[in-house]
């Protein structure tokens, strides 16, 4: 097989960017909110609470802990009966006062819902 610049022999050398690992934590702990019925600034203060959540526990397989801090942060905050569930490959159905559930993604493969019951 043959490319413009010369020939193609089953190997080839792919260039990666060289990054730090402080530039390679920001792209991979990243929140994507999929479904929100919250005002935008509790909105903007929960996705905060849950990536401080994450980065405090250290740990991402100790999803109790995480959970735990970001229900104590949000009934802190915003008064008591938050719930958070986290976790990879789950779904959800959940009975929430109005204008009061998050569902995000978290690294790309970790969901995080929270909500007021």
């Amino acid at each position: 097989f043959t490319f413009p610049g010369g020939s193609f022999h089953g190997r080839f050398a792919l260039s990666l960017p060289t990054t730090s690992m402080a530039e390679f934590k920001k792209v991979v702990q990243t929140a994507e909110v999929k479904v929100v019925d919250m005002n935008p600034e509790v909105t903007h203060d929960v996705v905060d609470m849950v990536t401080q959540g994450v980065e405090k526990v250290g740990k991402l397989q100790d999803f109790e802990k995480m959970s735990q801090y970001i229900k104590e942060s949000c009934d802190k905050k915003f008064g008591p009966s938050w719930h958070c569930c986290i976790g990879e490959g789950f779904s959800y159905d959940v009975t929430t006062h109005q204008k009061h559930c998050l569902y995000m993604m978290y690294g790309g493969y970790l969901g995080v819902v929270v909500w007021k019951c």
